[in-house]
């Protein structure tokens, strides 16, 4: 097993620097995919009425935002392939910098990132497909 493929450890003294790389970039990747997804959903029910320009501009920030979260997500997992195997980071420092629960677990004991989930969900299950709940 190669250090960025193990678990980053509960009691662990020290997170492998390639693992923490590999786990950003995996969680960079799902809010790159989250952001796209959010940009292609907002974009054409806007676009027909017009839109004023802060909106547009809200717009093409969403989209450099997705940009350079994907380039983020690339760099972190080419860095996790190249990084040093032996290299440690204490973790009890970098887990408590993150605030959400969920985010620190995943990180802790090697999760997967959670994959994007659709931000809408039709209602078309319960009979109408018009109505689309966030």
């Amino acid at each position: 097993m190669r250090a960025h493929d193990k678990p980053l450890g509960p009691g662990s003294a020290g997170i492998a620097l390639s693992a923490l790389l590999g786990q950003s970039a995996a969680e960079l990747a799902a809010l790159a995919q989250l952001a796209a997804d959010l940009q292609h959903r907002l974009g054409p029910s806007l676009m027909p009425a017009g839109v004023p320009p802060d909106v547009a501009q809200a717009l093409q920030s969403l989209d450099r935002m997705t940009q350079v979260m994907d380039d983020l997500s690339q760099l972190m997992a080419v860095a996790s392939r190249v990084a040093p195997q032996d290299a440690d980071l204490p973790a009890a420092a970098l887990l408590q910098a993150m605030r959400l629960i969920e985010l620190r677990n995943r990180f802790r004991h090697g999760q997967p990132a959670r994959p994007a989930a659709p931000l809408m969900t039709p209602l078309a299950e319960k009979g109408n497909d018009d109505v689309f709940w966030l």
